[in-house]
């Protein structure tokens, strides 16, 4: 019976990834803006990358998300952004001693905020000052592209979000920024 179970989930976790890989595969820049969960979102960035943490031993912590909490949004899009996102946490803590990232979800009135941090110490000011340019990457030749930061940011503008930095912080923290509702970003762009 035990075993049986195990199979049972394994089989859901693997349709769970390769459903995620099929929402990945296209780019979502031309779909349309639709009020999606928050959590939902954060589960299939999850879902792609979980085995590979566990496989290095990195610990990923996700806070209790508000009950309810959604934004309009091109879902395929932030969940590519937070893939990104923690994705280079991960980079950034496997040959660390301790290596736990952790993705906090809080809200205002008008935004939703997620925090990415990690057992790192910070980032340079001189990475800091190149991070979104096209093709810059901190990783070895052949390792990384240097598209993603790039890609984010392309993400983070249509939506009408910011990224920041928390240089006060003893660890490394992004801190991602999104309105809950299109509305006013929308009517601004050209």
């Amino acid at each position: 019976m035990e075993e049986a179970r195990l199979i049972a989930g394994t089989a859901k976790r693997i349709g769970d990834f390769i459903e995620g890989l099929r929402a990945f595969a296209r780019e979502g820049d031309k779909d349309p803006f639709l009020f999606t969960s928050i959590d939902s979102i954060i589960q299939d960035a999850l879902v792609l990358c979980e085995s590979r943490f566990k496989t290095y031993g990195v610990s990923l912590e996700v806070s209790r998300i508000p009950a309810g909490l959604q934004i309009e949004c091109r879902a395929v899009q932030i969940t590519q952004f937070i893939l990104n996102l923690i994705t280079n946490n991960f980079d950034a803590v496997t040959l660390l001693t301790s290596k736990w990232i952790k993705v906090d979800v809080s809200e205002t009135p008008n935004d939703v905020i997620i925090a990415a941090r990690d057992a790192g110490s910070g980032v340079s000011e001189a990475i800091l000052s190149k991070l979104f340019q096209l093709f810059f990457t901190t990783k070895e030749v052949g390792k990384r592209t240097g598209l993603g930061q790039s890609i984010s940011r392309g993400i983070i503008n249509d939506h009408g979000g910011s990224l920041e930095y928390d240089a006060t912080s003893l660890n490394t923290v992004f801190l991602f920024k999104l309105p809950k509702s299109q509305t006013n970003h929308l009517k601004r762009k050209p």
